[in-house]
C-alpha cells in the first residue's frame, strides 16, 4: 500500500464508526474520508479524528460526492447497520476499484457475505466484529476477524488493526454468527430478562441499592451499560443473527430445568446440574472464578466513588 492511501469511513457518526476514524486519525499517512447522513455529527466525529474530509449523504442512494468518494477509495470501511449494508452492497462493489478492500463491522455476518457472494470478485473483504462497546477504544481489545477474500490490502489492514493495539482472533465464515449467538445474543438477553425480572418484582434501585449482593450488584451495573447503549445496535443482535432465537430458546429451556430442579425437596439433581456446567467451564473456570473474586473485591463505596469521580 502506498503512504497516501484513501480509506473512506461509511457511518462515520456512529459510535463504531468514530472509534474506526479515531483510531485510523492516528496514522498522518492515511488520507481519510468520512461518509454519514447526519453532517453536524459527522462533522464533530471527522474533528475529532483528524479526518481530511468529511461527506455529508446516504450510502444506500448516494450522491455524486458520495460515488466520488468510493470510486478514490483504497479501502471502504462499513460501520453500517446490517441492512444498511446488504442494501448497498452492489451499487457499494460496483462502485469500487478493483482491487480495493471493503471492510465490514457488522455483528452480524451472514446474510452480508450471501449479499456479496457473487458480486465483483476482485474487490477484497475483511470483516470484522470488534467485540466491545465502542467508547472503550480498540487497545486491549478482542476483535472477532474473517478473511472472507483476501489479500495484498487485506494483509496491510490486518496490520493496521494490530497496530491499534487490539487483539485479531480469527473465526470461520460460517461459524461467526454461532459464537455470537453465546457470546452476545445470550449474554445481552440473559442480562435484559433480569432487568425485566426485577422490574416485574418492583425493584427499587434507589432504596435497596445498600443491600446489593456482589452478584446482584454486578448484574445490575451491566443491566446499566446495556440500558444506556444504543437500543437499536442491541436489536439487531437479537433480530438479525439466524441463531438468535435458538439461543433464546435454549434459555427459556434452562430457566424451565432450573425451576424443574429448584421445587425437588432433594438438592442431589440440583448439586448434579451445578457441576455439570462446572465441568463445562473446563481448565479455565478456575481463571472467571478469580477474576470474578476480583470483581467482587471492591466495596461498593468503592465503586460509587470512582462512578462519581471521586477517588
Amino acid at each position: 500500500m502506498q503512504p497516501d492511501s484513501t480509506v473512506v469511513v461509511i457511518g462515520a457518526a456512529g459510535e463504531v464508526g468514530r472509534a474506526v476514524l479515531e483510531a485510523l486519525g492516528e496514522r498522518p499517512e492515511l488520507r481519510l474520508i468520512a461518509v454519514d447522513i447526519g453532517s453536524r455529527d459527522l462533522r464533530r466525529a471527522c474533528d475529532r479524528s483528524q479526518g481530511d474530509l468529511w461527506v455529508s449523504g446516504d450510502i444506500t442512494d448516494p450522491s455524486a460526492e458520495v460515488r466520488s468518494a468510493i470510486e478514490t477509495a483504497d479501502v471502504v470501511v462499513l460501520a453500517v447497520p446490517e441492512v444498511v449494508a446488504e442494501r448497498a452492497s452492489r451499487q457499494l462493489f460496483d462502485g469500487l476499484t478493483p482491487g480495493s478492500l471493503v471492510v465490514d463491522t457488522l455483528s452480524v455476518k451472514s446474510s452480508w457475505f450471501e449479499s456479496i457472494a457473487d458480486l465483483e470478485p476482485s474487490i477484497e473483504v475483511l470483516s470484522i466484529n470488534p467485540m466491545f462497546a465502542p467508547s472503550l477504544g480498540f487497545a486491549g481489545r478482542p476483535v472477532a476477524m474473517i478473511e472472507f477474500r483476501p489479500g495484498p490490502r487485506s494483509a496491510w489492514f490486518i496490520k493496521i488493526l494490530h497496530g491499534f493495539g487490539c487483539t485479531l482472533v480469527p473465526v470461520g465464515r460460517d461459524e461467526h454468527d454461532l459464537i455470537t449467538a453465546s457470546v452476545q445474543v445470550a449474554t445481552h438477553a440473559a442480562v435484559l430478562t433480569f432487568g425485566l425480572a426485577i422490574e416485574a418484582l418492583g425493584h427499587d434501585v434507589d432504596r435497596l441499592s445498600p443491600l446489593f449482593t456482589p452478584p446482584h450488584r454486578t448484574l445490575v451495573a451491566l443491566l446499566s451499560r446495556i440500558c444506556a447503549g444504543d437500543g437499536h445496535v442491541y436489536h439487531d443482535i437479537q433480530h438479525h443473527n439466524r441463531y438468535a432465537g435458538e439461543a433464546r430458546r435454549a434459555m427459556e429451556n434452562g430457566l424451565r430445568t432450573l425451576s424443574e430442579l429448584s421445587v425437588q425437596p432433594d438438592p442431589a439433581d440440583f448439586s448434579e446440574m451445578t457441576g455439570r456446567l462446572r465441568t463445562m467451564l473446563g481448565e479455565r473456570g478456575r481463571d472467571y472464578e478469580q477474576l470474578c473474586a476480583e470483581l467482587f473485591s471492591d466495596s461498593p463505596t468503592d465503586v460509587e466513588l470512582r462512578a462519581t469521580g471521586e477517588r
